[in-house]
């Protein structure tokens, strides 16, 4: 038992290169439950059994020993309430007909841990930019390399790669490189980015990176890019945003959880090329017997 459970399957790969066979997420459950797509274990525990857990302990200094009484209670708080969560959790998944919608989401997470954390699979994470497809081929080859970067940075740290640095700033010197007729700390101290602090505190690895880039980077395809939709896949994009939002009213689940727009807009850009509606990935767990019924009437039309 697990409160989302994505980061520590990922730890535990990485740490000890193993999982656990099964999982049961009590956040996901919740958001099965009508509970919340991202419900805290706070909230939750407050909801269902009626207690307040402190957070004065969230952002302490967790690396200092010995830690402190007041550390040890929040860690142990942070556990010693799932037994109780997943009892009442199942009892009311079982009673709804959604146990087994629990079970395969668990199982996807826990299957698709092996890929996250595949190294050959971090050349691949600049096609997930927003904009990529702006870029020329140097722009996506920096981008690629500093994509590559993040993932190896924010494992080295123990961070989530988002607090290494934000998509649009990758995003940004990729593009401000491509087209600088020189690649140099300076030039990169110059770029205008959200995250001020990003250059203060990487700006040297960062140039280094940008600096190597041949050598670490692999090809790029731009046919891996998301690019603007047209104007009929806008329609059918909106379209199945709709069912989404009125399967999950009718079933009683969070319409994150039942399906997130960029996941239907990779399979609306798989339809594009294939001519054909796919269920993979997520979409082919408990998410089809859902939405396939009305999505291939949307997709057959012109």
């Amino acid at each position: 038992m697990i409160h989302s459970c994505g980061e520590d399957l990922n730890l535990l790969s990485t740490s000890i290169g193993n999982v656990p066979h099964s999982v049961f997420d009590t956040q996901i459950a919740a958001a099965f439950l009508e509970m919340g797509y991202s419900v805290s274990y706070q909230a939750l525990v407050a909801k269902l059994l009626n207690t307040d857990l402190s957070k004065d302990e969230t952002r302490s200094n967790w690396l200092n020993r010995p830690l402190s009484k007041a550390q040890l209670l929040y860690a142990a708080n942070d556990v010693c309430y799932l037994l109780q969560l997943q009892a009442m959790l199942y009892e009311q998944l079982d009673a709804k007909g959604k146990l087994s919608w629990l079970k395969s989401e668990c199982k996807f997470l826990v299957d698709s841990v092996g890929e996250v954390e595949n190294t050959s699979n971090w050349q691949r994470t600049y096609t997930n930019i927003s904009n990529a497809w702006k870029l020329d081929n140097q722009g996506l080859q920096y981008l690629q390399a500093l994509c590559y970067w993040r993932e190896d940075t924010a494992r080295k740290r123990d961070k989530p790669r988002n607090w290494i640095a934000k998509d649009a700033d990758l995003f940004s010197i990729a593009q401000h490189m491509a087209v600088s007729s020189e690649c140099s700390l300076e030039v990169i101290n110059s770029i205008r980015l959200s995250d001020k602090r990003l250059l203060n505190k990487y700006g040297g690895q960062i140039f280094k990176v940008l600096e190597m880039q041949n050598e670490v980077s692999g090809d790029t395809d731009a046919q891996l890019l998301t690019r603007p939709l047209s104007m009929s896949m806008r329609a059918k994009l909106k379209k199945c945003q709709h069912v989404v939002e009125t399967q999950s009213q009718k079933h009683g689940i969070a319409p994150e959880l039942l399906a997130r727009k960029k996941i239907l807009q990779n399979q609306l850009l798989m339809y594009k090329k294939t001519g054909k509606l796919l269920w993979k990935g997520e979409l082919a767990t408990w998410r089809k017997e859902i939405l396939e019924p009305e999505f291939i009437g949307i997709y057959s039309e012109a």
